[in-house]
């Protein structure tokens, strides 16, 4: 039960952000964009208007300290990287990560710098359709929709917004999401799956540039949400990701979305800063870097909560009246 309340409140304030319902007293008016802009209001910041992000630009600094050791980066008896372990994104909380465009901070969400590596301008490039459906998924009265607070898989990339747990075999690739879900990919030149076969994680194989490890996504079934403020994809999505260590303990990670369904061309995600490895390394044993327990099926209502509010926006009465 202990996800139920803090689910809904970051839903709800991520909602309250992105649908312009931040206050006078809680936000300064957002730049011009869908992402918000330079101008970030203030969430409990400091004295004098400034933002509070949370502490992201001091441990982003401390991850690219950390990858700046020259320390030799893991590898297996074939020679290939090994990514067997766990590692964390730098610098952010789930309160920082619920948009993937720049946003300000208020109502308990941090403001956060943008996860759009390209376009330059780090905006998501949705057609015009498809703008307006994650506008209309943005409003608070809509995250009942979101699978993230139904207990679903949250579907990949989503999973890598969070600490990631990784095993590497000659064959498979595993990864274990902080926020439920195991992806399992296979060392594979093709794909095998018929296109009618849709999954929420997908049909992943895993091949090597060098010693960049490149994992390529299809036969995804479109109905997860990227982030609870609305951002989406479509069945048609292909999405590659690459993994590239830096030195032992920090690691590149970006993914490449193509989706002529919701996008006017590909797009790439890549945090601004370097995953950092955790505490509890698969192989080596040790204390676990997350709550694996994410207890979310047991005492959940966040679901029934959002369907409540979205009645109430639509007809002025609650479920069951």
């Amino acid at each position: 039960m202990r996800r139920v309340l803090p689910g809904l409140l970051v839903a709800a304030s991520a909602a309250l952000l992105l649908s312009g319902g931040l206050s006078a007293q809680n936000a300064q008016p957002q730049g011009g964009g869908r992402g918000g802009g330079a101008n970030q209001g203030p969430a409990g910041g400091a004295a004098g208007g400034a933002p509070d992000d949370g502490g992201w630009e001091q441990r982003t600094a401390a991850a690219r300290k950390k990858a700046a050791e020259k320390t030799p980066i893991p590898r297996g008896p074939d020679g290939h990287p090994n990514f067997t372990g766990t590692f964390n994104p730098p610098g952010g909380n789930v309160n920082q990560f619920v948009l993937l465009e720049e946003h300000p901070g208020g109502f308990g969400v941090s403001a956060g710098p943008s996860l759009i590596a390209d376009p330059p301008d780090g905006k998501i490039p949705y057609t015009a359709a498809a703008l307006a459906e994650r506008d209309r998924r943005k409003r608070p009265e809509n995250h009942w929709e979101d699978n993230r607070y139904k207990c679903i898989l949250m579907g990949n990339p989503r999973e890598m917004l969070f600490g990631t747990r990784m095993y590497q075999s000659p064959d498979l690739f595993f990864r274990y999401g902080e926020r439920e879900g195991l992806v399992v990919t296979r060392f594979a030149t093709k794909h095998e799956l018929s296109n009618s076969i849709q999954l929420w994680m997908g049909d992943s194989i895993a091949s090597w540039d060098g010693d960049t490890l490149v994992i390529d996504t299809t036969n995804l079934n479109g109905k997860f949400w990227l982030v609870i403020g609305g951002d989406y994809l479509s069945d048609a999505a292909h999405i590659v990701e690459r993994f590239t260590f830096i030195n032992h303990d920090t690691l590149d990670w970006q993914a490449t979305i193509t989706d002529p369904k919701t996008f006017t061309r590909p797009w790439t995600m890549k945090f601004p800063g370097p995953w950092v490895r955790g505490e509890g390394n698969p192989a080596g044993g040790g204390g676990a870097a997350f709550d694996a327990d994410n207890a979310c099926h047991e005492g959940n209502v966040d679901a029934v909560h959002y369907y409540n509010y979205n009645k109430q926006v639509k007809t002025g009465k609650s479920a069951g009246e």
